[in-house]
């Protein structure tokens, strides 16, 4: 994580941002737990303020640094491919566990769908939903 702090500090000066406790914290608990609400984010950086997690998540998700996952009406964050190597999600519709995909067919599958279509692919988002192990048991 030491490397990927440092990556974040340097993102934050060069854009003209200080480095402040609660950035840092949003930082340190998305990167420990990965995928994750806005309030499970806000619980886990206690004792921040709620003000302080929601400019700080803004900011970074200015910055590139932060992803909003859309999940139905709500949503999830998790660092972006600056920090994480790329990757899908597929969540569970009853749950709502996720799970972290890569799969290398795939990005080949859709590198030739743009390619077929004209395109230079330069980014994608791909999100699967469905049951999961333990709730499709039944």
């Amino acid at each position: 994580m030491e490397s990927s702090q440092i990556l974040l500090i340097k993102l934050l000066k060069d854009n003209g941002y200080s480095v402040t406790t609660p950035r840092l914290l949003v930082f340190e608990m998305l990167y420990t737990y990965g995928l994750q609400t806005i309030g499970q984010l806000i619980k886990r950086c206690s004792p921040c303020d709620r003000a302080s997690i929601y400019r700080s998540v803004q900011l970074l998700e200015n910055l590139g640094a932060v992803n909003r996952i859309p999940q139905g009406f709500k949503y999830k964050l998790e660092l972006s491919e600056i920090f994480l190597p790329h990757h899908h999600h597929i969540v569970c519709n009853q749950c709502g566990r996720h799970t972290d995909i890569e799969q290398s067919k795939l990005e080949d599958l859709l590198m030739n769908i743009a390619e077929h279509e004209g395109y230079k692919l330069t980014s994608h988002k791909v999100e699967l939903s469905g049951l999961c192990p333990v709730c499709n048991k039944g």
